[in-house]
């Protein structure tokens, strides 16, 4: 996420949703296209939130990259316009077996 957020920096900042039980940060990404940031309804991704969803951490990280490389093309770039994208490949920092609760912006 900080590699892709150096290389668009006008479109991405990392972001924090709080802590896990064991005081571990829940970090992901924001992604907005033209306009202020923040300022539209949000989109809200997240994976892992079970110890043995590995898959889902890939998906959510591919997806981030997807947006930013692609945001110069249409549709992409269409939904980037109109949602900020906040998402949180990992929201069980902790590796246990029983979900956190939904993360809530």
């Amino acid at each position: 996420m900080s590699e892709l957020v150096a290389k668009f920096p006008d479109h991405a900042e990392i972001v924090v949703a709080g802590d896990s039980e064991q005081s571990r940060p829940i970090t992901g990404i924001h992604i907005w296209g033209s306009g202020r940031k923040g300022s539209r309804p949000a989109v809200i991704f997240h994976g892992t939130a079970h110890a043995r969803e590995w898959i889902s951490t890939m998906t959510n990280q591919y997806f981030s990259w997807y947006l930013l490389n692609n945001y110069a093309s249409g549709l992409t770039k269409t939904y980037m316009d109109k949602y900020d994208f906040y998402i949180f490949p990992i929201v069980n920092p902790d590796g246990k077996s029983t979900p956190f609760p939904l993360i809530v912006m």
